[in-house]
């Protein structure tokens, strides 16, 4: 897929190793993170939840003047938070966990996760295998409380090489720092890099 990805059934390890990451890029920017702010869709709350706590900051709503915007899926924001991001600001950076890249969206993010093009949350429902008989089938949303489902992400367990490629990140972030006001850009759909794709 060439960096980029189809269908993806996300879990716990990749929310925190999405945060990680994101905690790296502003150490290494030499920009504190005052707050998170949250945008009203609940994944967005989850995520941002646990990113409050990794990051060791309070958590607040979109309309805040300053702080860093988590996003869990930036194609499923609400109409109303998508226009209140339009606007782009060095002092409300925008991370995504995941974005699209099929289909052009009117905002682009600052920072992204992971770009595919159907995408389920780790509490979501999803596509697993029945004990009995092997075969798959559809598994219920996950019940529990959206605390807990913020403390999962906190404490999940990242394999013992998520983070190798750091060093290239950080080298791609320096040039790639957010630092105009003006309109966000959209996202472009595609990529001079062909890639596979769901039809």
């Amino acid at each position: 897929m060439n960096g980029r990805y189809a269908f993806v059934q996300d879990d716990y390890p990749d929310c925190l190793e999405g945060l990680r990451r994101v905690a790296a890029v502003f150490v290494a920017w030499r920009r504190p993170i005052e707050r998170v702010i949250a945008p009203s869709d609940r994944a967005s709350a989850i995520l941002a939840a646990a990113a409050a706590e990794v990051l060791g900051c309070p958590v607040a709503s979109l309309d805040a003047a300053a702080g860093l915007v988590v996003v869990h899926d930036l194609d499923r924001l609400a109409p109303a938070d998508l226009a209140a991001l339009r606007a782009a600001d060095p002092a409300r950076p925008l991370y995504a966990h995941s974005a699209a890249w099929t289909e052009e969206r009117p905002v682009a993010a600052d920072l992204v996760m992971r770009l595919c093009q159907h995408h389920r949350a780790p509490w979501d429902a999803r596509i697993g295998v029945d004990p009995a008989t092997g075969a798959p089938r559809e598994l219920p949303p996950d019940s529990a409380s959206d605390a807990e489902l913020a403390s999962r992400i906190v404490r999940a367990s990242l394999a013992d090489d998520a983070l190798d490629d750091l060093p290239a990140l950080l080298a791609l972030a320096e040039v790639a720092r957010p630092a105009v006001a003006g309109a966000r850009s959209r996202a472009w759909a595609g990529s001079p890099v062909p890639s596979l794709r769901f039809a």
